[in-house]
């Protein structure tokens, strides 16, 4: 089966219903020698997605805490990480948790489990 409309129709949905946000992808450069320090740099991403607490029924206290946030982003050449970080508004958050809603091997969206 062909994935890409439903891809395209996911990302229009997001585009309509979402707001600006930024991610902050962290990107390592291995050093010259094994015993210094990798260099570490962010590479920002203009995007737009759409951002909701977690219902308090899913906080849990250990997985998902009071306070968490649940990030839509459609399915883009950006793939975000764990340990990355998003800004929506004034507010930063870290990426502790990515899950890629991939069926067939067309990523349609990203569900990102932000905390601040």
């Amino acid at each position: 089966m062909n994935y890409e409309g439903t891809r395209q129709n996911v990302s229009k949905l997001i585009g309509k219903f979402g707001r600006a946000i930024t991610l902050r992808k962290v990107v390592k450069a291995p050093p010259a020698n094994p015993w210094e320090t990798p260099t570490i740099t962010e590479e920002l991403y203009e995007q737009v997605g759409v951002a909701e607490p977690y219902s308090e029924r899913l906080v849990n206290g250990t997985s998902i805490l009071a306070g968490d946030f649940r990030l839509l982003l459609p399915g883009s050449k950006v793939t975000p990480s764990i340990g990355d970080r998003v800004t929506i508004g004034d507010e930063t958050y870290n990426v502790v948790n990515v899950l890629a809603n991939s069926p067939g091997g067309t990523t349609l969206m990203f569900t990102l489990q932000l905390r601040r």
